[in-house]
C-alpha cells in the first residue's frame, strides 16, 4: 500500500530514520478504512481508506484548523495525480485520467462531494425613480409637496439562493443555477385637507400654455386627499457552466457562460378624491369626484452571460472577486390607466376609464424590446466554519442598461377638455412616449454555503 512522505524536519538522521520507519508500520498495519490526518508534525490516523499517495511523490501536509482532517496541497497517486477527491482521492480506485493537476480542497481527506448550496441573505437599495411634480400646496405648482425630485424606495431585504453540481471530483468542470430576488419594496404618500389647506395636482395647460392645476382641496369650496402609491420588485435566474481554468491550493481561476433572465416590476398609482362644500358652477354642495391613475412598467430581459470568479484562500479564510456580462433583450410592457367617477347627490354615479394623466390620448398598454446589458460585480468574504460549511460576508452591484419606469412614462402636459365627462377639443395631449431609463441595485450579502 502506498505511503505518504512528509516534510522532513532538519535534524540528525535518526530522527529521519524513526520517523520513516513508524510511517511504514502504522501504514502497513492500518485497516482499509483508515484515514490520516496531521496534528502538529505527527501524523495520526481516522476513519477513511488510505491509497491515494504514493511513496514516490512529495506531500507536503497543512493542517486545516478545526477540520479534524488535513488539508493537503498537493500530492501524487498512481498516475500522477493531485488531490481531486473521491474517484482518484483518498476514497477512490484508480486514478481518473482528468485528474492530472492539484485541485483546490480545503480538506482533501475529507471529499467536499460534488454539490455546493448556498444560501444569503440581501440588504440592497436601488435607484431613484424620476417622479414630476404630482400634488401641490398651492395653485401654480410652486409648493411641491410630493414629486419634482427622485421617488427613492430606501434599502429592502432580500435572498440569493445557488446550487453547484460539478461533473468530477476534481470540481473543474461543473453547472452553477442562481436565483435572486429582492421583496416587493413599497412607499406610499397621503395628503388630506378639511378645506383649510391648497391641495392641487398641478399640469401644464396647452390649450393656454400656462401652468395650471386640478384643484382637489380649497378653503370654503373643497375638501379632498390624495394617496400616491409605488412599489417595486426586482428578480434573478442563472444557468452557468462553470470550468476552472486555474486550480491551485490556494488560488483559483473559474471562466463562467450560461444565460441569465431578469425581471423588474414597478407601479405608480395616484387616487385623488375631493369633495365640494359649496357649490361651483352645476355641482351642487356633497358632490364627489374621486379621480385615479396607474402607471404600470415591467421588464424581462432574456441574454447570453459570461464571466469570471477569481478566488484566493489562506488558511480558513477566502476571497473571491465576481465579474459577469450579460447581453440580450429586454421586453418592456407599460400600462396606462385611468378611472373617474362622479357622485351627484340625487344621480346615479358616473364612471369613466379616465383619470387626469390617464387620458384617451395616452391610455393602453405599449411594450417595446430593445437590446441591453446587465454586468454584475461583487466581492465576497468567506470564513471556514467546519469542513464542509462557510460562512460568507460580501457586496454586489447590479446594474441594466434598459428599463422602463412608471414615473418617466407621466406626461403631465394635459388638455383639460378630455378630463370626465369632457371629450377631446384641440391638442392631443397627453401624450405617451415610450420612456427608457437605467437601473442599479446593490447591497451588502451575508449567508453560509454548504458542500456536499
Amino acid at each position: 500500500m502506498p505511503t505518504a512522505r512528509t516534510f522532513r524536519p532538519k535534524c540528525v538522521v535518526w530522527t529521519t530514520a524513526f520517523f520513516t520507519f513508524l510511517m511504514s508500520s502504522i501504514h502497513a498495519v492500518a485497516p482499509a478504512g483508515a484515514q490520516t490526518r496531521v496534528e502538529g508534525d505527527s501524523p495520526v490516523f481516522a476513519d477513511a481508506p488510505m491509497g491515494a499517495i504514493a511513496q514516490g511523490g512529495q506531500a507536503p501536509w497543512q493542517t486545516h484548523p478545526g477540520c479534524g482532517v488535513t488539508a493537503v496541497e498537493e500530492y501524487v497517486g498512481d498516475g500522477g495525480c493531485g488531490p481531486c477527491g473521491e474517484e482518484c482521492g483518498p476514497r477512490g480506485g484508480p486514478c481518473a485520467d482528468s485528474c492530472g493537476e492539484p485541485c483546490f480542497a480545503p480538506c482533501v481527506f475529507q471529499p467536499l462531494g460534488r454539490f455546493a448550496f448556498r444560501a444569503e441573505y440581501l440588504s440592497w437599495w436601488s435607484k431613484s425613480a424620476n417622479l414630476p411634480a404630482l400634488l401641490s400646496g398651492d395653485l401654480a405648482g410652486n409648493d411641491v409637496l410630493f414629486g419634482g425630485s427622485d421617488g427613492d424606495l430606501g434599502a429592502r431585504s432580500g435572498a440569493r439562493l445557488g446550487l453547484d453540481w460539478w461533473f468530477d471530483p476534481c470540481r473543474t468542470d461543473g453547472l452553477e443555477f442562481n436565483y435572486m430576488f429582492l421583496s416587493e419594496a413599497s412607499a406610499n404618500f397621503a395628503a388630506e385637507s378639511d378645506g383649510s389647506q391648497i391641495l392641487a395636482r398641478p399640469f401644464f395647460n396647452v390649450e393656454t400654455a400656462l401652468r395650471d392645476s386640478a384643484v382637489l382641496a380649497y378653503p370654503d369650496v373643497q375638501t379632498g386627499s390624495m394617496l400616491i402609491d409605488s412599489s417595486s420588485e426586482l428578480s434573478s435566474v442563472e444557468a452557468l457552466y462553470r470550468r476552472a481554468l486555474i486550480c491551485m491550493p490556494d488560488r483559483r481561476f473559474d471562466f463562467l457562460l450560461g444565460y441569465r433572465y431578469a425581471r423588474l416590476h414597478e407601479e405608480l398609482s395616484l387616487d385623488g378624491t375631493t369633495t365640494y362644500i359649496s357649490r361651483v358652477g352645476q355641482l351642487p354642495v356633497g358632490t364627489v369626484i374621486a379621480a385615479s391613475d396607474l402607471f404600470d412598467a415591467k421588464n424581462e430581459f432574456h441574454g447570453g452571460e459570461i464571466g469570471f470568479a477569481a478566488q484566493t484562500r489562506h488558511c480558513r479564510w477566502s476571497l473571491e472577486l465576481l465579474a459577469k456580462l450579460a447581453l440580450g433583450g429586454c421586453r418592456s410592457t407599460v400600462g396606462v390607466g385611468g378611472a373617474t367617477t362622479i357622485s351627484i347627490p340625487d344621480q346615479p354615479t358616473a364612471t369613466y376609464n379616465s383619470g387626469m394623466l390617464a387620458l384617451g390620448t395616452n391610455r393602453g398598454e405599449y411594450d417595446r424590446t430593445a437590446l441591453a446589458v446587465i454586468p454584475e460585480l461583487g466581492v465576497t468574504l468567506g470564513f471556514d466554519l467546519t469542513c464542509n460549511l462557510k460562512a460568507t460576508f460580501g457586496y454586489t452591484f447590479l446594474y441594466w442598461s434598459q428599463v422602463s419606469r412608471p414615473g418617466d412614462q407621466i406626461d403631465t402636459n394635459l388638455n383639460p377638455t378630455q378630463f370626465p365627462p369632457g371629450t377631446l377639443s384641440g391638442l392631443p395631449s397627453p401624450q405617451f412616449k415610450f420612456a427608457t431609463t437605467d437601473y442599479w441595485a446593490q447591497g451588502i450579502n451575508v449567508g453560509l454555503e454548504y458542500r456536499f
